[in-house]
């Protein structure tokens, strides 16, 4: 982990400026350490995940097994990144913001606290809702372009919803078992734009399981639909 405090008056980070924490490669990649930014004007400073475009299917967690409160000005995850808020953490950020070069970034809540202005635009980068958690825009959450809402446990919001051109909202894909399902109660108003969407193509069970499932000749089939059969003739 990094962490610089610039104390002296009217001092900035220059652009550019060389703090990177990426994760190790190897046969498991690893994940990013987190940066650290504050400056003498900042009531609270930036907090940076970068994984220098290294996938991994770990993540970077708050605080290791400590239950920790962090208020940061802004959350920056990019480059493959991995940021997770567990049970008993709680972050306020005023921004997110995402990485538009790709869409491998993830703000995941596994039963933690994520507090944000009552309205609040997330663009580049997906929020999934791993565990029951906190998370609750109180007037507006906007799912802006390359950004995708995962909601994998039922969640409620008591503002509104809009969903962007170039949005998404979605569960996570499953296997074998029904583990995820898209269970949102919206309270407020429910947007979609032109371009935006709710969209769970392929989010359900894996090419021979579920419920009539075939074991040869499968093919997919939507929620409700029936698997086709490759060999047959009619």
């Amino acid at each position: 982990r990094i962490a610089v405090h610039l104390s002296g008056t009217g001092s900035s980070f220059p652009a550019g400026i060389g703090m990177t924490a990426y994760g190790g490669g190897g046969a498991l990649n690893g994940a990013a350490g987190t940066i650290f930014r504050k400056t003498a004007a900042q009531s609270a400073g930036d907090l940076i995940i970068d994984n220098n475009n290294v996938s991994t299917n770990v993540v970077t967690d708050v605080s290791g097994t400590a239950a920790v409160s962090l208020t940061v000005t802004d959350l920056t995850i990019r480059n493959a990144a991995k940021f997770q808020i567990d049970t008993g953490d709680a972050v306020t950020v005023t921004t997110l913001t995402g990485d538009a070069d790709d869409a491998n970034e993830q703000l995941i809540l596994n039963g933690g606290t994520l507090t944000t202005p009552a309205s609040i635009t997330v663009s580049n980068l997906d929020i999934r809702i791993l565990a029951a958690s906190t998370f609750n825009p109180s007037t507006l959450l906007t799912v802006g372009s390359g950004a995708t809402l995962i909601a994998d446990v039922a969640h409620t919001f008591s503002g509104s919803l809009t969903i962007q051109s170039g949005g998404n909202v979605r569960h996570t894909d499953n296997s074998n078992a029904e583990t995820f399902k898209l269970n949102l109660t919206v309270q407020g108003s429910l947007t979609i734009d032109s371009g935006g969407t709710i969209n769970v193509d392929a989010k359900g069970f894996s090419a021979g399981n579920g419920p009539g499932g075939r074991t040869t000749n499968y093919e997919g089939a939507a929620y409700g639909g029936q698997g086709g059969n490759s060999g047959a003739t009619t």
